[in-house]
């Protein structure tokens, strides 16, 4: 099943018999979050490449590269290289945050194959929270007419990519909060760490989430602050979730409780889980948006039936 029905200016396509728009939506878990590029090289494997992509923190960084025209093994060797220290530089006299997140910026600056929301292969979008008004933040700028309607606690802002990645991954405490637009904004996970609502209101038809926490996990005893706040910070995004419903036709959950979020050494593991997690739900995905075409043919149909005109006989 072939899913490649992009306009050329990157809009997704839908309606008219064409297949239905196709949403993914990356969750956030440090760097469980790789498991995402194991997910994304299954759905390749079969042809389903999704019209529009959200995430948050580590998720909007896959979805970034993802949405950019990175390439999957591109994507997977960037993962196998990554460590901590690429991200973080801790600051001598620690005001708002322990580590400055300037090398983040310098490693997105660097890894991003595209930097412009506008430019991107398929729509994309970003979770941060304000920290300010504890609204969830949605940040692109292609695909965000739906959001600051009705509801007040989601407002929708178009950003600088590179910030918007920045600001959806900064975790309170160890990173400085991201400015933009005159707001103070911090990782998407205290909102929405599964944004799959997120894709469905970017007009996805179809929506798959990648849901990283599946099961509680037990950690080691925090030996400093970086560990005792990303492990606090770990447990509040599987209660998050498993409180809260994901808006997702399907939702992909990778066996990942042996893994932690620090297992650097461990990351081919984690993108094979991924991969793995997703192949077993492939063929329940393709009947789902089989339906979901069927539907939309039907519901065609019955428009030009109700639109085609009376001839009197």
């Amino acid at each position: 099943m072939s899913v490649d029905h992009n306009h050329s200016d990157g809009r997704p396509s839908g309606g008219n018999g064409a297949r239905p728009v196709f949403g993914l939506a990356l969750g956030g878990g440090a760097l469980l979050g790789l498991a995402h590029v194991g997910v994304l090289e299954a759905l390749e494997s079969r042809g389903l490449r999704p019209d529009l992509v959200t995430g948050t923190s580590i998720g909007a960084l896959v979805a970034g590269c993802y949405a950019g025209g990175m390439q999957i093994e591109h994507m997977k060797r960037v993962a196998l290289a990554f460590n901590w220290k690429r991200v973080r530089k801790r600051k001598m006299i620690p005001t708002m945050a322990i580590y400055s997140s300037e090398p983040m910026k310098a490693f997105l600056d660097e890894i991003l194959p595209c930097k412009d929301f506008e430019a991107l292969k398929i729509p994309a979008a970003f979770v941060a929270t304000d920290l300010r008004t504890a609204q969830m933040v949605v940040l692109g700028t292609r695909n965000l007419d739906a959001f600051g309607g009705g509801d007040d606690d989601i407002i929708a802002i178009r950003a600088d990519m590179i910030e918007a990645i920045r600001a959806s991954c900064t975790v309170p405490v160890l990173f400085e909060p991201v400015e933009i637009e005159g707001r103070i904004l911090v990782d998407g996970f205290l909102t929405n760490n599964v944004p799959a609502g997120v894709a469905r209101s970017m007009g996805a038809q179809v929506v798959l989430a990648v849901d990283l926490q599946q099961r509680r996990a037990m950690y080691p005893d925090p030996s400093n602050i970086f560990e005792y706040t990303m492990q606090s910070q770990m447990i509040y995004r599987y209660w998050a979730v498993k409180n809260r419903r994901i808006w997702a036709d399907m939702v992909i959950r990778p066996e990942l409780v042996d893994y932690g979020w620090d297992d650097t050494d461990r990351i081919k593991d984690i993108i094979v889980a991924g991969r793995e997690a997703a192949m077993e739900k492939l063929p329940e995905l393709e009947s789902i948006i089989a339906r979901a075409a069927e539907s939309s043919r039907e519901t065609d149909r019955l428009t030009l039936a109700t639109d085609r005109p009376s001839v009197a006989l």
